[in-house]
């Protein structure tokens, strides 16, 4: 079964990046809505070394066919040299909500 949506999952280092994210996603047409979580704590190894830092996490909700380009436009305004752009498959939508958000997404294919 392919997804039609995914939500999208992007950390950001501070709240007023993330913020900037979501204004441009919804207000450009990338997505339908975003949601902004945090500050939560994430631990991963970069350059070798196990770090700890608090992020903010970032959902969006957007049409699967737009990843490639959604990542790329985000990649291009994220301060991280490798940002956490994650796409989750939405397989079970209610049909309200669905075509809510079809009628929000503005960019095409």
């Amino acid at each position: 079964m392919t997804a039609e949506f995914i939500q999208l999952q992007i950390t950001y280092p501070t709240r007023s990046e993330a913020e900037a994210a979501s204004r441009f996603l919804v207000g450009e047409g990338w997505a339908a809505c975003a949601q902004l979580l945090g500050p939560i704590e994430s631990r991963y190894v970069w350059a070798g070394k196990t770090e700890n830092s608090e992020e903010f996490l970032l959902l969006a909700k957007t049409r699967a066919a737009l990843f490639d380009a959604v990542a790329a436009a985000i990649s291009e305004r994220h301060s991280y040299d490798v940002p956490q752009i994650v796409g989750v498959p939405l397989a079970f939508v209610a049909p309200s909500y669905a075509a809510w958000l079809d009628a929000q997404i503005r960019v095409s294919n």
